[in-house]
């Protein structure tokens, strides 16, 4: 079972994707700001939020905040430990000249 954090990222991601595919609209409202649900029109441009604005804005609260930066640490972490693991193979694999 995924952890709970990569859950809720996925669903993030899957959000901000949602953005980008489906229209922009607002609801009418009344004159005490209360949503009209019977009046709906699509606003004539798009507003889409990036995965990367929606990752920070995950960390608006310092216990999301500090996961938030954890998990975008981690992966950094995670590329350059493949990285470095690829090329210690590819020396290995090199014949060695005297």
């Amino acid at each position: 079972m995924p952890h709970l954090l990569w859950i809720m990222t996925g669903i993030i991601l899957l959000s901000c994707l949602a953005t980008y595919l489906l229209p922009a609209g607002q609801f009418a409202t009344n004159e005490a700001g209360e949503i009209v649900g019977t009046e709906f029109q699509y606003l004539g441009h798009q507003t889409p939020v990036s995965p990367w604005d929606a990752m920070m804005l995950m960390g608006v609260t310092p216990y999301f905040a500090f996961f938030t930066r954890l998990v975008i640490m981690n992966f950094f972490l995670a590329v350059a430990i493949v990285m470095v693991m690829r090329y210690v193979k590819k020396i290995q694999k090199t014949p060695r000249h005297p």
